[in-house]
């Protein structure tokens, strides 16, 4: 097992991990954007897939999604997602946010279980998705980050091991994202009450 993130990667991805962790890690202290570092996160997973495509999708009031970063992922993509539900005949992201925890269809243009994201998935001319939640504090979820491939079967466990990694560094965005955003409305709320 390599050290790092208890990972059973190659050492080839050991690099680009250590890289994107300090990225990140510069970046959120730099005040990065949440899109610009989850995008980040999608195009290194994307750099060491062949033939994948990523997205991270941010749980919202928590019964919907918004695009949170799909940098590779056509227009089409983000008005099909964009809003979509969370649980069963939804997604497999909607599914994988539900139950906390990961699903994976191989081939979602003919599995009659998501017979209704087959339109969706064939105008994209993808096949297999994995579909991760990003969980906070206290179980709570936070989003999805799904790997998509444009041929149906089997994820490369290396792949998915990247994945799971790339999860923990979005929860940690979002986390801080999310804590910024609570920082500055308690200091606009105390603004407000002082300049009455």
């Amino acid at each position: 097992m390599n050290p790092v993130m208890g990972l059973h990667a190659s050492p080839a991805w050991v690099e680009p991990l250590l890289k994107g962790q300090g990225r990140l890690l510069e970046r959120l202290a730099a005040g990065a954007s949440l899109t610009e570092i989850l995008e980040d996160l999608c195009l290194l997973v994307e750099a060491h897939c062949p033939l994948k495509k990523c997205a991270v999708l941010l749980v919202e009031g928590g019964d919907h999604f918004r695009i949170g970063g799909a940098p590779t992922l056509p227009e089409i993509f983000r008005t099909g997602v964009d809003g979509s539900g969370l649980g069963p005949g939804t997604t497999p992201c909607g599914l994988a946010a539900r139950l906390r925890q990961e699903v994976t269809v191989q081939d979602i243009q003919t599995d009659p279980d998501w017979a209704h994201a087959a339109p969706l998935a064939q105008a994209l001319a993808l096949h297999g998705v994995v579909s991760i939640p990003i969980l906070g504090g206290a179980d709570q979820v936070l989003g999805t980050f799904a790997l998509y491939q444009r041929l149906p079967g089997a994820f490369p466990e290396e792949e998915l091991e990247l994945v799971r990694a790339c999860v923990g560094m979005a929860s940690i965005a979002i986390r801080h994202h999310q804590r910024q955003d609570q920082d500055q409305r308690a200091i606009e709320a105390r603004l407000r009450v002082e300049d009455r």
